[in-house]
């Protein structure tokens, strides 16, 4: 997630949250991410909402520490279990560029959260090919992501550009973050002149290096689940 990301998020949330309000933040990843590799996570988004008696539950199909609810976003009998407790908002944060089938996570949030409630989903839009353990390249504008909710309520939405930080060694473009690696760098060149090997990987490695210089960016989007109108 980048710097500006959880503070856009954590904004957002704060405006739309009130106390008493569950918040499920799917995809967690453990304490240990949240906390100290990326720490301005917790400093931006979760404490300020702990603070002000705001409960968040994070789930992920990974049992980690800071993991509340482990389970399958895929397996039915485990969404029925996340409805029954009625979440006002859920979190869907850099998840989907990781899925192959992304339709099974996007229809149990539309599922699992309640009337009335809020969506908040983000994905990188400018940013290199990492695996976790796989990355798609899934890459969408707002207008993109929007049409997998388009039953919702566009409230708030927002290409967020990352910045340089230098004195908490945050990197602001692809350059930024492997100029230091000259190993690195060697490989991906090497990389670049092999696209009979895993030709799909190749590729993706290839679309990173056209970027090199852009600025890291992430696609946010606020939604609003609205009430059925019957006529």
């Amino acid at each position: 997630m980048l710097y500006e990301e959880a503070k856009w998020i954590g904004r957002e949330l704060l405006k739309l949250s009130k106390p008493g309000y569950r918040i499920l933040n799917i995809g967690s990843s453990s304490h240990e991410f949240r906390a100290n590799s990326q720490p301005y996570i917790n400093e931006f988004i979760f404490r300020p909402l702990t603070e002000n008696n705001i409960t968040v539950v994070h789930t992920d199909i990974v049992d980690e520490k800071g993991v509340d609810i482990v389970g399958d976003l895929t397996d039915e009998i485990f969404i029925e279990k996340l409805k029954q407790e009625k979440y006002e908002v859920i979190i869907c944060s850099n998840l989907l560029e990781h899925m192959i089938n992304r339709d099974p996570i996007i229809s149990a949030i539309k599922e699992i959260l309640a009337t009335n409630g809020f969506a908040l989903i983000t994905v990188p839009y400018k940013y290199p090919y990492h695996l976790d353990p796989i990355d798609t390249m899934f890459r969408p504008t707002i207008n993109e992501i929007h049409k997998n909710f388009h039953e919702f309520e566009l409230k708030k939405s927002e290409i967020v550009i990352g910045k340089s930080f230098r004195e908490n060694k945050f990197q602001k473009n692809y350059w930024q973050q492997i100029n230091q690696n000259p190993k690195l760098i060697l490989k991906l060149l090497l990389r670049c002149l092999v696209p009979f090997y895993k030709p799909k990987v190749w590729f993706y490695t290839i679309i990173s290096m056209k970027n090199i210089f852009k600025p890291f960016s992430a696609t946010c989007i606020l939604v609003k689940k609205l009430s059925l109108i019957h006529i």
